[in-house]
């Protein structure tokens, strides 16, 4: 039983890609989105962590390069958020990819 669950996530990895670990993105890196996520003026932040307006929505059609990179804590863990520009240069804006801890993010690697 084991064995046939391994070769499921062997599969899906093959299918998928590796999977984007939240918070371990490198600046100037290109990433794409696995779907359309909101881009914000600014990550949270304050007391009350406050988003930013959202300014944008990223596509996942597009290639995207990470300008900033945080780490935000809150009372579950830490959140992982990048700062993202499109490669058409039209759009920037802030973007949550997952919890910090997390084997999976809202980013993918392009290489």
């Amino acid at each position: 039983m084991v064995n046939h669950l391994m070769k499921i996530a062997a599969l899906g990895v093959l299918v998928m890609g590796t999977p984007a670990y939240g918070g371990t993105h490198v600046i100037g890196s290109k990433v794409r989105v696995h779907w359309a996520l909101p881009l914000r003026q600014s990550p949270p932040g304050g007391f009350f962590r406050g988003l930013g307006p959202q300014i944008g929505s990223t596509k996942p059609s597009q290639i995207y390069t990470v300008e900033d990179s945080r780490i935000v804590p809150n009372c579950t863990g830490e959140e992982s958020w990048v700062k993202l520009k499109a490669n058409s240069g039209e759009e920037v804006g802030w973007s949550y990819d997952g919890k910090s801890n997390s084997t999976f993010g809202n980013l993918e690697e392009v290489k």
